[in-house]
C-alpha cells in the first residue's frame, strides 16, 4: 500500500487531483512517508541486529525487546533479510522518493551487509 500513498501524494501536491492543493500539508505528507520507513528499519533492527539501535533512542522500546540470539541464531536468515530488503529498496527508488527515506534503508542494507560479513568471518574460524 506504500507505493499507492506515495502517488497519491504526489499527485495530489502535483495539483493532478483536481481539488485545492494546500502547501502546508506536506511537511504532514513527508512525516506520514518516513513513519513506516522507520518503523520497517526499527523493527527490523531489533529483531536482527540489535546492537545497531541507538541505546537512548525513546523509540527503542516500542520495536520490542527480542532474546538475544548473537550472530549464531541469525547469522543463517542475514542473506534472506538482506535479499528481501534490497529488493524492498529497488522498488522504493522506482517510486523516486527523496533522499531521506532511501537513506534509512540504505543503512539497514550496510548495516545487514557488515553482519553478514562478520557472521562469514565467524564461520571460517
Amino acid at each position: 500500500m506504500f507505493p499507492d500513498l506515495w502517488k497519491l501524494g504526489q499527485a495530489y501536491f502535483s495539483g493532478e487531483l483536481h481539488v485545492k492543493v494546500e502547501p502546508e500539508k506536506q511537511t504532514h505528507f513527508k512525516r506520514m512517508v518516513l513513519a513506516p520507513i522507520e518503523l520497517l528499519s526499527g523493527l527490523l533492527r531489533a529483531a536482527i541486529l540489535p546492537h545497531t539501535l541507538d541505546r537512548m533512542s525513546p523509540l527503542r522500546t516500542s520495536y520490542g525487546m527480542w532474546p538475544p540470539q548473537g550472530l549464531e541464531g541469525v547469522g543463517p536468515w542475514l542473506p534472506h533479510c538482506l535479499r528481501y530488503i534490497r529488493s524492498t529498496y529497488t522498488s522504493l527508488i522506482r517510486l523516486d522518493l527523496p533522499n531521506e527515506p532511501l537513506a534509512i534503508i540504505a543503512s539497514l542494507i550496510f548495516d545487514l551487509r557488515f553482519g553478514l560479513f562478520h557472521f562469514q568471518i565467524l564461520e571460517l574460524f
